[in-house]
């Protein structure tokens, strides 16, 4: 899956989290991503690598006299659909493992946001009690209510460049609960709004202008003086 963004102003994502590995890519201008602490300027056409569940900030500078760009391409080779029931849990996802449970579901409502997912269903399909699935998920830090939030969030991110859909048929592709904003959950997780990433995201499908400049790249620290050498 694949997410390509343009800006000719500063877009800042926070907390992408990412449930598989994937790649971050400068396509021209100026990206930053932050991640534990630290920042690093992407050099333009050199993928930076991502692991699984290392949550990081992207901050594409552009300006109208330097758009910048990126693209961020998830990895889902090697990993299979979940079916729609218990009965039919796949070769792929027989056996989680114990000591990432949360890791296991997170990759599980990732791929196919839209089933019914609850406490019990997971249960079922990992062969468990729902009370024991959630002791297990607490013992590792993690809820399933915010594994469901964050996972079908991220699908959406991936989701926007590629759907026009109204946010109601959004929701009901991405199993999000009825009456709750899906907009300013959006916001919450990300920093910017939903209309603003589909904006961006067309912009970094279109053409580059002849009229752009070539990789011109100030620190990191222009844009992020806080991350500036004391």
């Amino acid at each position: 899956m694949r997410l390509s963004i343009g800006s000719a102003s500063h877009l800042r994502l926070a907390r992408i989290a990412p449930a598989f590995g994937m790649t971050v890519t400068a396509t021209r201008g100026t990206a930053v991503m932050r991640r534990d602490g630290f920042a690093r300027t992407l050099l333009p056409g050199v993928p930076c690598m991502v692991m699984p569940f290392q949550s990081f900030d992207l901050l594409v500078a552009g300006s109208v006299a330097q758009p910048a760009g990126c693209r961020i391409e998830i990895g889902l080779a090697s990993a299979a659909p979940v079916p729609g029931g218990p009965a039919d849990a796949g070769p792929a996802d027989a056996g989680p493992d114990q000591a990432s449970l949360h890791r296991d579901l997170s990759r599980r409502i990732f791929l196919q946001p839209d089933l019914p997912w609850s406490a019990a269903f997971a249960a079922g399909l990992l062969g468990e009690s729902p009370d024991r699935l959630r002791r297990m998920l607490f013992a590792e830090g993690a809820a399933f209510g915010d594994l469901c939030r964050t996972q079908r969030l991220m699908r959406l991110l991936f989701e926007a460049p590629h759907r026009r859909a109204s946010l109601t048929s959004l929701n009901r592709s991405l199993g999000w609960p009825p009456g709750h904003d899906l907009e300013s959950s959006f916001h919450d997780r990300f920093g910017i709004t939903f209309d603003l990433l589909r904006h961006a995201t067309a912009a970094g499908d279109a053409p580059r202008h002849a009229g752009w400049p070539d990789r011109v790249t100030p620190p990191a620290a222009h844009y992020w003086p806080s991350l500036s050498p004391a």
